[in-house]
């Protein structure tokens, strides 16, 4: 327990999804984490930025080396500054976006939009004990689609239930809500061009 928040983890194919149950009026709210994070995305681009500033350097060398017309070095030295500058704006809109992002939070509903009924199946652990409009529900998914996405939620709804009433695991397992579903995609085969569809043969 965490800041009076019961933590649960859940897995399904590629999809990871952490659940924070809380005591409240029966809310839910989504963040996904798509994307890379604020500090490798800095980096990334003060490392471009500094092999820039390095060339800049170079050039400003060679035009102090430089004797008579200095017209082409100063043209490339132009396009490197500009090259700088066009990074420093899209580092900018990048961070902005990275804000935004983490900010942004989706009700259960608008995140499963195209299918409403996963929502169902996501309070599947709730709805045993009749419990789904006594709790809140933070969730921060990762991975995969909608489908594997419900799933792992759905475990990790279960598992973060078991810990405020470690007494109800018989009954979640009876309902099979804590085993994880270890399918995955079967993998493409070489020379074909699916796990089992093979090239259509050709007889003339």
């Amino acid at each position: 327990m965490n800041n009076n928040y019961y933590i649960g983890v859940g897995r399904r194919k590629e999809a990871t999804a952490r659940v924070y149950l809380k005591e409240g009026t029966g809310k839910a709210e989504i963040r996904t984490r798509n994307g890379k994070g604020k500090k490798a995305l800095v980096k990334k681009i003060q490392a471009e930025m500094a092999e820039l500033k390095k060339s800049i350097n170079n050039l400003s060398e060679t035009l102090s080396n430089q004797k008579g017309e200095k017209k082409p070095a100063e043209q490339a030295l132009e396009v490197v500054k500009f090259e700088l500058e066009e990074k420093v704006i899209e580092l900018k809109k990048q961070l902005k976006q990275v804000e935004k992002r983490k900010k942004s939070a989706k009700e259960l509903k608008d995140y499963f939009y195209m299918e409403p009924s996963l929502c169902e199946d996501i309070y599947q652990p709730l709805k045993l004990f009749s419990k789904e409009k006594d709790y809140d529900l933070l969730i921060r998914v990762q991975g995969s689609g909608f489908h594997s996405q419900a799933e792992a939620i759905r475990l990790g709804v279960a598992k973060a239930w078991l810990k405020v009433f470690p007494e109800h695991k018989t009954t979640l397992k009876s309902f099979s809500l804590l085993t994880q579903d270890t399918r995955r995609v079967e993998r493409k085969k070489i020379g074909s061009k699916k796990s089992r569809k093979g090239k259509r043969f050709h007889k003339r």
